[in-house]
């Protein structure tokens, strides 16, 4: 709708630096930089204050950026109430990031296009990048971690199931017997744990779950993702924490449910806050009497 420099200044507003909107456009700061300075001559109008750390909004800059997002909502909205009134069918993309989300969504799925002439896609992509998928518009429901879209200031999330924290070892662990686990049982254990791609903001909340448990894990190995974390279990490594929906029934490993933990992990489901999309809202609803129905 916009000019691209005119979306880069939104985005240098929402990210709090240039940085963090070149990163999110995939271009270098100084792009990003200069495409502002072009808009402000263009406008004949200082929009930042570039003497601190940060760039801060100028009185007119607070608002020109005000008045665009009221102006994006407003052809939002006009663009959801031409596609009602056109013979287009309706499309609605869904990202998850697991085989747990993907075996649930499906069911949905197919009861819902019974109820609905739309077509609806489901995406698969790493955790980490869900929120930016939202914010570009790649997908328009995510399935995630509630934690990852706190703080998020245009995206809702609404929490639908929490899932049962375990810890996983290899199925010769002196442990492995065991009915359940307590937090005082394995804290001298070596930990393998999945790194930041599981979202920085998850990582850090299962990172905080360990000070509250009361003591500081032995990780001996970080996991870039599910299926070396498991074969790092599976090789007796280490213990993993997890949740049950995800083990699968891994050959080689035992999961045992872990109790008296602070740490929880709930699957949310997230879209645009300001969406007039009627049939989306209805499909989240949908989602959400699903999962309180397990």
């Amino acid at each position: 709708m916009f000019d691209y420099k005119i979306k880069l200044f939104i985005d240098t507003v929402e990210q709090g630096s240039f940085s963090g909107a070149a990163k999110l456009n995939y271009i270098s700061q100084s792009a990003v930089s200069q495409a502002i300075n072009k808009l402000e001559v263009e406008i004949k109008t200082k929009l930042f204050d570039r003497n601190g750390y940060k760039p801060v909004l100028t009185k007119a800059g607070k608002y020109y950026y005000n008045e665009l997002t009221e102006l994006c909502k407003e052809y939002q909205e006009i663009v959801y109430n031409t596609i009602e009134l056109s013979d287009v069918q309706r499309k609605i993309v869904i990202g998850i990031s697991n085989n747990y989300e993907k075996k649930h969504i499906l069911k949905i799925v197919s009861e819902f296009k019974k109820e609905h002439d739309v077509k609806i896609e489901i995406k698969h992509h790493n955790p980490i990048d869900g929120v930016e998928k939202l914010k570009k518009k790649a997908v328009d429901i995510d399935f995630g971690i509630l934690e990852s879209y706190k703080g998020e200031p245009k995206i809702y999330s609404v929490p639908i199931h929490s899932l049962i924290p375990v810890v996983v070892m290899s199925q010769d662990h002196s442990l492995a017997n065991e009915k359940q686990l307590s937090v005082n049982q394995i804290v001298n254990e070596p930990v393998v744990i999945l790194n930041e791609v599981i979202n920085k903001k998850t990582y850090n909340h299962f990172m905080n779950a360990f000070k509250l448990d009361g003591y500081v894990p032995k990780i001996v190995k970080e996991c870039g993702n599910l299926e070396d974390f498991f074969m790092s279990v599976r090789f007796n490594e280490g213990i993993g924490y997890t949740v049950q929906e995800l083990v699968n029934d891994e050959e080689g490993i035992v999961s045992i449910p872990l109790v008296d933990t602070h740490h929880e992990s709930i699957i949310a489901i997230a879209y645009e806050m300001n969406s007039k999309d009627e049939l989306l809202r209805e499909l989240v609803s949908k989602i959400e009497y699903y999962f309180k129905s397990l």
